[in-house]
């Protein structure tokens, strides 16, 4: 039995599936990175919804270390992009006097930017490749789980930002409640998802970087809100 990882709730509805193979070839011909290994024993992978929130991810998870796969990425491509319109938008929220705290921040981007404004920021990640980088730009950014930071630090922060981060995250209501654990009363939450519909996802649902082996989630326009009534 397949549960929704918003409700735990029984997953009725299988819309697509994805070969194994043909997922593993896109990787190493388009990136150059090789997932076979997280694939073992794996020939379908199923995308499921669900029923009470829209909220689309693959099934079954993959055993990835993600860690290692991001780093791989990184070396690849140019995974953390310098400043994306999201960020934009979630400055003009922010103020000088606000405390903030980046989730995922990657190579510290979006801290950098809050540094300049001179806004008191701090960022947790998992990629030691990336918080080298950050560290070097002289920002503080550590190798800390959210819940290991919402058990020491809790009502810390004025205002909490992930962006291309929840489409990633496996256990969701369990991270969505830590990031509010870390708010003070009345702290702003402010998360950036890709919007997968409708291009992305009706018109090039083989985009190599939304398909596992991370467990990605396919993200659109309502799931935000659908997520919000499921938790």
């Amino acid at each position: 039995m397949i549960k929704s990882p918003i409700t735990g709730k029984p997953v009725a509805k299988l819309t697509e599936s994805f070969d194994s193979d043909k997922i593993v070839a896109l990787y190493a011909k388009e990136i150059g990175v090789d997932v076979s290994r997280y694939f073992a024993g794996i020939q379908q992978v199923g995308l499921c919804q669900c029923p009470d929130t829209g909220y689309r991810f693959f099934h079954p998870e993959m055993h990835c270390r993600r860690p290692a796969f991001y780093e791989a990425l990184q070396q690849k491509l140019t995974y953390y992009h310098p400043f994306r319109w999201e960020h934009k938008q979630a400055l003009r929220a922010i103020s000088r006097e606000d405390k903030v705290l980046e989730i995922g921040c990657g190579s510290g981007n979006f801290l950098l930017k809050l540094k300049d404004t001179g806004v008191d920021a701090a960022g947790i990640e998992f990629n030691e490749m990336a918080i080298s980088e950050a560290v070097k730009k002289g920002l503080n950014v550590a190798r800390q789980t959210l819940g290991e930071l919402a058990a020491a630090r809790p009502e810390n922060f004025d205002a909490v930002c992930f962006f291309q981060v929840l489409e990633h995250i496996t256990g969701v209501q369990e991270f969505i409640t830590g990031a509010l654990k870390t708010l003070k009363k009345g702290g702003k939450l402010i998360i950036g998802v890709p919007n997968n519909n409708p291009f992305l996802y009706r018109w090039d649902k083989w985009h190599t970087l939304n398909l596992p082996p991370p467990p990605f989630r396919i993200v659109g326009q309502k799931e935000p809100e659908g997520i919000g009534r499921g938790l």
